[in-house]
């Protein structure tokens, strides 16, 4: 039987909560960071958010965050992407070996 959306995001809860608790959120955090930031990601993304801002003719955060959402998650750099991923799948493996 298939899993429902609710036990799906329990569980998605239940794995957020041991990351933060084990303090492996804050290194998985850290080093995201530091590799897009490396790469020159995180710069292209806040010159994309003052792009957005400068051209509003009210500054909202919301209007800006929504703009910069679409592009930000499908232009994290492959390897930084596939990185984490792997990462976390390492993470999930101790912790259901």
């Amino acid at each position: 039987m298939p899993a429902s959306p609710s036990d799906i995001e329990n569980f998605h809860l239940q794995i957020q909560r041991r990351l933060v608790e084990s303090g492996e959120w804050e290194k998985l955090m850290n080093n995201f960071i530091a590799k897009v930031s490396e790469s020159g990601w995180l710069d292209e993304m806040l010159q994309k958010g003052k792009n957005v801002a400068q051209d509003l003719d009210q500054l909202q955060f919301e209007a800006v965050q929504s703009a910069l959402a679409r592009d930000a998650h499908r232009n994290v750099p492959l390897p930084i992407r596939r990185e984490l991923l792997n990462t976390i799948r390492q993470y999930l493996e101790k912790q259901f070996e």
